[in-house]
């Protein structure tokens, strides 16, 4: 639903360009920072006109004012307290006062872009560079998961402040976003921004161009629809010629020499296929990538009420200056030339934590409630006072009601597992480095290859992308073909998947 986000490289990017589609540049560091006041939340928003008024009519700021003036007048008159003292008093009490009108002024505060790029450059070089040895010290010590303190711990233990509201949008840009959860397995940890931060956006389409694909090899009269499968049998003898099946919920059975499962980790997580036998490392022991929560929601509005502020800026987040938070932060502005310009829409992101401090977890309800993805907009009604407009139209993607995908829009690392459990589950990709042949899921009684568990998350390198979905298919069709007694030639260093 909406843009998606490609790789320039990435072979599904070639095929979407070559069919002409259009598709625009996504910069993650074009952002807008706006901080605001979290306690003017349900306000009846700031006067956009005029930064720096303080709502002093606010009942709850008057009674504190309040009794700290009845704490001046009785110092004042207390003859027991001498001059000194007072003065002392005086001082502490105005001090006090300056601080509650601070703490309630409604305004918000834009990060200067000069002072941004700054702080986000000592962001990387500090805290991201650090994070990365980190990451390559876990891989090449193999770290015993049960000493893992995750990605967040380490976030913290590189000099990142979570009370700090830039820091924190740092934090979620370069992690949260990419992997759709706050924390995790510094296994999975990866700088996302590595080559930079210009990608490429495409503006639909992309279902399109996979079925203009299988239609080019001739492959789509093959591909059957609507057949959920229910069970998968790998365990038959060497002497029959089909030793796989597949029993699907209307009840029918297909039989092959090799199934390949590219389903989402999502239906491994919650258990959604059954396999005779039972699969010899099982999901919750030893697969790492569990499915996270990753809402997409659009707002579309009469009017860009933003322009003024963040016309053709790509991201902007509100954060609260005082105990940031994820919810209601990041606003994808898709109205920015090369998108959907003219659109009025904003996307707002919510990943797993956000979600399931909103919904809670395990919510299943198909279409969310209206009132709550409206209050979602409160900081920016907060922000822009009278210029904000209520969307005339609100859409969001359904993963998390969607049983296809379990329940869920895309797996990461969990913190727990080592890349020997990835492999024990997903298969033997690593070509012998950590696990020897068959010493893995998918082996019949006869060691023999049967059942490949292939997909995005399988691809360790570019796990839960478009690229890494295709390489992992292509792979795992190389190493089928290859136990099937073809010569591939397969190598360790011609798999993308484990560079």
């Amino acid at each position: 639903m909406g843009p998606q986000w490609i790789e320039k490289s990435d072979v599904i990017f070639k095929l979407y360009n070559k069919a002409g589609f259009s598709w625009g540049r996504d910069d993650d560091f074009n952002i807008t920072i706006l901080k605001y006041n979290k306690t003017c939340e349900g306000s009846n928003g700031i006067n956009y006109q005029s930064p720096g008024r303080a709502l002093r009519n606010n009942r709850k700021l008057q009674k504190k004012l309040q009794k700290v003036e009845r704490l001046r007048s009785r110092t004042k008159t207390d003859d027991s307290v001498d001059m000194e003292t007072k003065i002392k008093i005086e001082e502490f009490l105005q001090e006090a006062v300056n601080r509650l009108l601070v703490a309630d002024d409604c305004t918000f505060t834009q990060i200067p872009q000069e002072q941004l790029d700054g702080l986000r450059e000592d962001f990387h070089i500090e805290v991201i560079n650090c994070l990365q040895k980190k990451g390559k010290q876990f891989w090449k010590d193999d770290i015993d998961p049960s000493d893992e303190v995750g990605v967040l711990t380490e976030f913290i233990g590189c000099g990142y402040d979570d009370t700090n509201p830039i820091d924190f949008v740092f934090k979620w840009l370069w992690y949260d976003f990419e992997s759709g959860d706050n924390d995790g397995s510094m296994y999975g940890f990866w700088d996302a921004f590595k080559n930079g931060s210009d990608g490429i956006m495409i503006t639909g389409k992309l279902e399109k161009v996979i079925e203009n694909y299988a239609k080019k090899k001739k492959i789509d009269e093959k591909v059957k629809f609507e057949k959920r499968v229910r069970k998968i049998s790998y365990g038959n003898a060497q002497n029959e010629k089909y030793g796989v099946r597949v029993l699907t919920k209307d009840c029918h059975v297909y039989k092959a020499q090799r199934v390949i499962s590219t389903v989402s980790s999502g239906v491994y997580n919650r258990n959604l296929i059954k396999f005779s036998p039972s699969l010899k490392y099982n999901d919750n022991d030893n697969n790492p990538m569990k499915v996270k929560q990753y809402l997409k929601i659009f707002y579309k509005f009469d009017d860009k009420f933003w322009e003024d502020v963040a016309n053709q800026t790509h991201y902007i987040y509100t954060v609260p200056s005082e105990d940031p938070t994820g919810v209601s932060m990041n606003w994808m502005n898709l109205d920015v030339e090369g998108l959907y310009s003219g659109s009025n829409i904003l996307l707002l992101t919510l990943t797993e934590q956000e979600f399931t401090e909103i919904f809670g977890r395990g919510y299943k309800i198909k279409k969310l409630n209206d009132e709550i993805l409206r209050s979602l907009l409160d900081p920016l009604r907060n922000i822009f006072g009278n210029k904000f407009t209520e969307p005339t139209k609100i859409v969001h993607n359904k993963y998390h009601s969607q049983k296809d995908f379990g329940y869920g829009a895309y797996s990461s690392w969990d913190k727990g597992y080592t890349p020997y459990d990835y492999y024990h589950f997903w298969g033997g990709y690593d070509i012998g480095d950590y696990i020897e042949s068959c010493d893995h899921n998918g082996c019949d009684k006869n060691d023999k290859w049967v059942l490949y568990l292939s997909g995005s998350a399988m691809c360790l390198d570019f796990h839960e992308t478009t690229h890494g979905a295709w390489h992992g298919g292509e792979i795992t069709a190389k190493l089928m073909l290859e136990s099937m007694g073809y010569d591939i030639g397969i190598g360790k260093y011609g798999n993308p998947c484990y560079a």
